[in-house]
């Protein structure tokens, strides 16, 4: 019987593995050690939806990996296989349209979250 091999660096396995209820404790303990942050002290970890819709048809879509909230901060944890040249760009574009979009109507500017892209 020939065995299937899922490798856990195609994007929807990444997702899955992290997102799914049997395995809260590994995205908690992935967060807590990137994040620098106790795994005890993580109140609540939230999967929002990973699409940041463009303002504009003529404007790029961006498909997050994986976006958390992690006890208010806003995360991003995006997994690269290969480099196309372009991460600092990129990266720098996914966060700043995260950030962006933290902001409600009505809010002040002091009220935006940590947004942090791993």
């Amino acid at each position: 019987m020939e065995r299937l091999l899922i490798r856990p660096k195609l994007d929807i396995v990444f997702k899955k593995f992290f997102t799914d209820k049997d395995n809260v404790g590994l995205l908690k303990d992935l967060l807590s050690n990137v994040l620098k942050i106790p795994a005890e002290s993580i109140q609540e970890i939230v999967v929002e939806n990973n699409e940041v819709l463009p303002e504009n048809l003529s404007d790029k879509f961006c498909r997050l990996d994986l976006h958390v909230t992690v006890d208010g901060r806003n995360v991003d944890v995006e997994m690269e296989v290969s480099d196309r040249g372009n991460y600092k760009e990129r990266s720098l574009y996914y966060w700043s349209r995260l950030y962006g979009t933290a902001l409600l109507r009505g809010h002040q500017y002091d009220y935006f979250p940590q947004t942090i892209l791993i």
